[in-house]
């Protein structure tokens, strides 16, 4: 006799429960499901790999979204550039507004930390940096010192 009076408890209970909170499901602050936030991402990054494709491949290692309700996304990125033979790793955030339901606006792009790493080694000869420049004034340094003495 007791399962009848749990079931008449449980359907009210799941009718109000849809009725508050079924429209809003999966939405963030800014009214966003999860779906919307990857379609954001993914745009965000073909435009700067658009931006970017004459100079160097870019590479995106992370991109994530973060609500910050008011119509305010930020989008918390990190990239790869392949310049020739050094790679340079950004990383940065880039702030959107929203302008309209499907519209959001590229407020500020902020790039926080930059490593460049070298796909081929980089020497350096000191014994070139020691050696005397060439000067085509006829008095230089030592000349002077020279005279002083």
């Amino acid at each position: 006799m007791r399962y009848p009076y749990i079931i008449i408890l449980l359907i009210p209970l799941l009718l109000s429960w849809q009725a508050i909170h079924g429209s809003k499901a999966g939405r963030t602050a800014s009214g966003l499901n999860q779906l919307e936030h990857v379609i954001i991402q993914e745009n965000f990054k073909t435009h700067i790999q658009n931006l970017l494709k004459a100079q160097a491949q870019v590479d995106f290692l992370s991109i994530w979204s973060k609500d910050l309700g008011q119509g305010q996304l930020v989008l918390t990125f990190s990239y790869l550039e392949q310049l020739g033979a050094s790679n340079s790793q950004l990383t940065g955030q880039a702030l959107l507004i929203r302008q309209d339901f499907n519209t959001w606006k590229l407020e500020d792009v902020y790039l926080s930390d930059q490593q460049i790493t070298f796909t081929q080694d980089v020497l350096i000869e000191v014994s070139k940096l020691s050696e005397k420049p060439e000067s085509s004034d006829t008095t230089d340094a030592t000349s002077i010192d020279e005279l002083g003495n």
